[in-house]
């Protein structure tokens, strides 16, 4: 552990003199994202996508998190968590510059002892990404740069309610993703959205090859017990609808243990790469039930993959798709009418085709992670200029 710690340091100092040097030779913008952690979830995921589109826009990106996960309010000196934090610090410890689920990423990893002031580069902009790291950006010297709060979902299910809706009245410029987030945050904080940065994908990682087919027997569902997640939504629904379609067969992924459903079904866990890439592809349907997103990116990756989908309408869900067009849309916490949506394109073969094509196209075409590292580049060039 203490060789650990030294080469951690010694690292941290070399990178720390590396950008001091870059911030005075480089022209393009200096960036600093500040992350909670580095494990995969939705928002790390799409902040490293971003993150690399605009370094290739000739900007200095860093990615600073500190090395011992943020506690997002919970009490870390309860014995509950203790064991958990040990564990991962000693994870991050032995392999804080390891992403194994992301390429080309650790250039961009900038680990820290802490999120303090004294510890964080100079740079032109700073951006907060998830609600604890925003109390630390706001407290940031002026030599860190403008400070952002990138918002990609109310975060009520992460930590105590105070904090996270105390987060959102911080006077930081703040923007977010989607249309249905940005509502939220204006209705219940009055909370002025500077604009919005919608995610994307990445066409080398979600695509359909050449020969590829879908199955027409899978049912593909994200597996997520937490309830705004609506799984069990998804669940009714796939069971109503087999007893109409008896040869469908459930498939779920997702980062848990085995659902507890009594259904057959064939899981997989902690699927990412080629193998997520391929079962989207060989999916007949994806069915996506959640109650409460602030963006939702599986239904925007099993469109890419020329998977049609049928969906609730939450989330970025109306900002990504053209509805009974490019995706079959039904309101939340509706079972039923995800079951109609469902029984349309498992009896209209046509139909199914017809949308999965659309989708596949119109995502392809409006959502690449190029045009929203555009649409980022502005707004913080905007930033500094005021």
């Amino acid at each position: 552990m203490a060789i650990t710690h030294i080469y951690f340091y010694r690292y941290y100092f070399c990178q720390a003199l590396v950008w001091h040097f870059l911030y005075i030779i480089t022209t393009g913008m200096k960036i600093t994202f500040i992350l909670p952690f580095i494990r995969l979830t939705g928002g790390i995921k799409s902040t490293f996508y971003l993150a690399l589109e605009l370094k290739k826009q000739g900007h200095i990106v860093n990615l600073v998190y500190p090395i011992m996960p943020l506690t997002f309010g919970y009490e870390s000196y309860r014995y509950k968590y203790l064991k958990e934090r040990a564990r991962k610090l000693k994870k991050t410890l032995f392999k804080w510059k390891k992403v194994k689920w992301f390429n080309k990423i650790e250039s961009l990893l900038f680990p820290i002892p802490s999120l303090h002031n004294s510890f964080v580069p100079d740079g032109d902009v700073v951006i907060a990404t998830a609600w604890p790291t925003a109390y630390y950006v706001h407290t940031y010297k002026s030599s860190k740069g403008k400070k952002l709060y990138y918002i990609r979902d109310y975060e009520i299910w992460s930590g105590p309610k105070n904090l996270v809706d105390a987060s959102y009245r911080l006077p930081i410029q703040k923007i977010t993703t989607s249309s249905t987030l940005e509502n939220t945050l204006s209705s219940m904080f009055g909370e002025k959205i500077i604009s919005k940065v919608p995610n994307g994908i990445e066409k080398n990682e979600f695509y359909r090859k050449p020969g590829e087919k879908n199955n027409k027997k899978k049912i593909l569902m994200q597996y997520n017990p937490v309830p705004r997640k609506g799984f069990e939504d998804g669940v009714k629904a796939f069971e109503t609808a087999k007893r109409r379609f008896p040869e469908i067969k459930l498939v779920l992924f997702g980062y848990h243990s085995s659902s507890p459903i009594k259904h057959r079904y064939e899981y997989h866990r902690y699927i990412y790469g080629e193998s997520l890439r391929k079962l989207y592809s060989t999916s007949n349907i994806f069915l996506f039930s959640s109650r409460e997103e602030g963006w939702g990116m599986p239904p925007m990756e099993a469109m890419a993959c020329g998977c049609p989908v049928v969906a609730t309408s939450t989330g970025g869900i109306p900002d990504y798709t053209i509805p009974s067009e490019t995706c079959l849309i039904s309101p939340p916490s509706k079972p039923e009418a995800l079951v109609d949506n469902l029984s349309l394109l498992l009896e209209n073969e046509e139909l199914r085709k017809r949308i999965a094509t659309r989708g596949e196209e119109y995502i392809k075409e409006n959502f690449t992670w190029q045009k929203c590292a555009k649409k980022m580049e502005k707004i913080l060039i905007n930033l500094i200029d005021t």
